[in-house]
């Protein structure tokens, strides 16, 4: 499967519709998310959300993640009947999973590797603020206020990024400057 045909791949007029909204509406950061179909792995549609405040970035990714995995369960239960309207057999149905579909997780899996990329892309070009750091990385789809926090904790604890945390501060918070080792913070 090429990466044009991948679920995982973003299709081309999606990421071109983003570019022209940037380009005309003059908006600061825009998003998506992938709505699937409920008997396939495959886009129902893209809702994209353009925004110039970092705060509607946050709560669109605050939203999607409530949304993730109720879009699952519904996904599971569609899939799940069609089969036993298919096969007339009746299957077992046992309490909702806690942990997302392996398409879902897959998909992820992909996203925060693009979000540790785009990281790194940015950080290069010197030091940057958490405030600001954090709407560009949170732009990637499938990425929460979590993963970015975990990530950057993890990175600098690896040695791989600097954050100068104030003492009893476990997490990177506005405010705080993120580097890389080699550049002043």
């Amino acid at each position: 499967m090429t990466s044009a045909t991948r679920p995982t791949a973003k299709p081309r007029a999606s990421r071109k519709y983003t570019e022209q909204l940037r380009a005309v509406g003059a908006y600061t950061y825009i998003t998506y998310t992938r709505i699937l179909k409920p008997l396939s792995d495959r886009a129902y549609f893209h809702l994209v959300y353009a925004t110039r405040n970092p705060k509607g970035i946050r709560k669109f990714r605050d939203v999607e993640q409530q949304t993730v995995k109720e879009q699952d369960a519904v996904r599971e239960t569609a899939q799940r009947e069609h089969r036993e309207q298919r096969t007339g057999q009746t299957e077992l149905t046992f309490a909702p999973a806690d942990e997302l579909s392996g398409t879902i997780q897959a998909e992820r899996a992909e996203r925060l590797q693009e979000a540790e990329t785009r990281l790194f892309t940015l950080l290069k070009q010197g030091p940057q603020r958490y405030e600001h750091l954090q709407p560009r990385i949170l732009e990637i789809p499938l990425v929460w206020q979590n993963d970015l926090n975990s990530m950057l904790t993890h990175l600098c604890k690896a040695g791989r990024i600097t954050i100068p945390l104030a003492p009893r501060q476990r997490i990177p918070k506005p405010g705080n400057i993120i580097g890389l080792p080699d550049q002043n913070t």
